[in-house]
C-alpha cells in the first residue's frame, strides 16, 4: 500500500454523493451557486451542473430556484423544502450541543489528518437537520494549530483498513518500520485499539502466527506508530477477543506508551516546570509534594526508559532525576554529550 503524500483525487461518484447528502441535509436557506459549490468541491462549475442534473434525474428530486437571473445557470438553487430529509422522532441538538461536537470535531483535525476530517465534516453535516431552529452551521469559534506535529493525511486508507479489521476481529499482516530501523519488518498481529498520544496515533495490538505457519502466540502488547507503517492488508483469519482485555488497565495506570517492567521514578522539579508537571497525570499512584521555595518531588511509576529521559530533559535545568539510578547516569551522559556538543570537550 503506498501512502506517499500525492493526493487522491475523489471519483465523480463520491462528488456526485457528497454533493447529494451537502443539499439533503444541510440545504442553505440562501441556496447555493454553482461557483461556490464548484470551490467546495474543487471542480469546474459544468462538473458541479452535471452533478445538479445527475442528481435530479437519479434520486427523484427537484430544485427551485432563488432568483430572477434569466440564464438557469447563474441562479442559486437549492431542493425543495418538500425533498428535505426529516426525523420528527428525534430531539433537536441545543446550541451547546453544536458547539460542543464542533469543538470536538475542529480539535481532532491535527490528529487524523485532512482525508479523515473531511469525512467527519461531512459526518457532521448529516446531523444539521437536527441543529436548533434558525441555526446554519457549526460556529466559527475554534481552530486546530497543526505545525510541529505528524500529518496523518497520507494514512488515510490504513486507518480505515485498521478500524474494519478491529470491527470484524482479523488479524492483519503489517510490513512496519521502526524509527530506528532501515527497512520495514513484517508482522502479523491482531489489532485491538486505535488511541492517541500527543502528536500520533497508536496501534495497540498483539503479535501472532502467520497464517498457515505453526502456531504461535505473543502474551506481549505491540504499540505501533501508524504513521511507520508501510503496509497492511487485512487477511482471512480472525480471532476471538480476550474477555481479560483492559486498556485502560493496561496503558493509564503507567507513565509510558511502550509497556515494559514498572519501575519507580522520583524528580525533583522547580520553577515553571514543578507548576506544569503539578497539572498532569503521570500515573494512578502518582505522589506530589510540595518542597522549600517553589520545588515539588514528583514521584510516580513509568513502563519506558526513554520516555522518562525524553520528558525530564523537556524540562531543562528546572529538573533534576533522583531515581532510578540507571536513568540518572544515562542522562548525566546525554547531558555531558549535550555540553561537548555546544562548548567543546
Amino acid at each position: 500500500m503506498d501512502h506517499g503524500i500525492d493526493e487522491i483525487k475523489p471519483s465523480y461518484g463520491e462528488k456526485l454523493i457528497s454533493l447529494f447528502v451537502e443539499l439533503l441535509f444541510y440545504n442553505k436557506q440562501t441556496g447555493y451557486s454553482l461557483a461556490e459549490l464548484a470551490r467546495r468541491f474543487k471542480c469546474s462549475k459544468q462538473t458541479i451542473l452535471r452533478l445538479r442534473d445527475d442528481i435530479e434525474r437519479s434520486f427523484g428530486v427537484e430544485f427551485e430556484y432563488l432568483d430572477d437571473k434569466s440564464d438557469k445557470r447563474q441562479r442559486r438553487f437549492r431542493l425543495k423544502s418538500s425533498q428535505l430529509f426529516r426525523h420528527p422522532k428525534i430531539s433537536r441538538l441545543t446550541e451547546m450541543d453544536v458547539n460542543i461536537m464542533e469543538m470536538c470535531h475542529v480539535f481532532t483535525r491535527n490528529m487524523i489528518g485532512d482525508k479523515l476530517f473531511a469525512e467527519a465534516t461531512n459526518a457532521f453535516y448529516k446531523s444539521k437537520t437536527i441543529f436548533p431552529e434558525g441555526m446554519e452551521g457549526p460556529p466559527d469559534y475554534f481552530v486546530s494549530y497543526y505545525l510541529g506535529t505528524v500529518d496523518n493525511t497520507p494514512y488515510h486508507e490504513a486507518i480505515h483498513t485498521i478500524i474494519q479489521a478491529i470491527g470484524n476481529k482479523c488479524v492483519c499482516r503489517v510490513a512496519y518500520q521502526g524509527l530506528d530501523d532501515k527497512h520495514p519488518e513484517v508482522y502479523y498481529i491482531k489489532p485491538f485499539k486505535l488511541f492517541v498520544r500527543k502528536d500520533s496515533i497508536y496501534l495497540h495490538s498483539r503479535m501472532t502466527h502467520e497464517p498457515g505457519k505453526r502456531y504461535w502466540e505473543s502474551d506481549d502488547d505491540t504499540v505501533l506508530a501508524i504513521h511507520r507503517i508501510k503496509e497492511i492488508e487485512i487477511t482471512d483469519n480472525h480471532f476471538l477477543p480476550s474477555e481479560k482485555y483492559d486498556f485502560e488497565k493496561a496503558f493509564n495506570k503507567t507513565f509510558g506508551i511502550i509497556k515494559n517492567k514498572p519501575f519507580k521514578v522520583e524528580a525533583e522539579l522547580s520553577g515553571w516546570a514543578a507548576r506544569r508537571a503539578a497539572e498532569r497525570i503521570w500515573s494512578q499512584d502518582q505522589k506530589i509534594t510540595k518542597l522549600k521555595g517553589d520545588k515539588i518531588l514528583l514521584v510516580f511509576t513509568a513502563t519506558s526508559e526513554n520516555e522518562v529521559i525524553e520528558q525530564l530533559l523537556s524540562f531543562g535545568c528546572q529538573a533534576k532525576l533522583l531515581k532510578p539510578a540507571s536513568l540518572v547516569k544515562a542522562i548525566k551522559e546525554i547531558v555531558k554529550n549535550m555540553h561537548i556538543e555546544y562548548f567543546g570537550a
